[in-house]
């Protein structure tokens, strides 16, 4: 899973840009976590993905 997500022919639209409400976040490369948070839906801003999770936060 370490690689680049284009290289196996996915889309920007099978993955989703999380933006973590604790910002000191730190995970090992591979690591399955769960998450939740506030979906949001960008079609037009390309500097983010076409999908967003705000304040997202990892579930045990």
């Amino acid at each position: 899973m370490a690689s680049c997500f284009f290289c196996g022919g996915a889309g920007p639209e099978s993955i989703i840009e999380l933006q973590f409400k604790n910002k000191k976040q730190k995970f090992k490369t591979d690591a399955v976590k769960f998450v939740k948070g506030k979906l949001l839906l960008n079609p037009t801003d390309v500097e983010h993905l076409n999908y967003i999770l705000t304040e997202a936060e990892v579930v045990n």
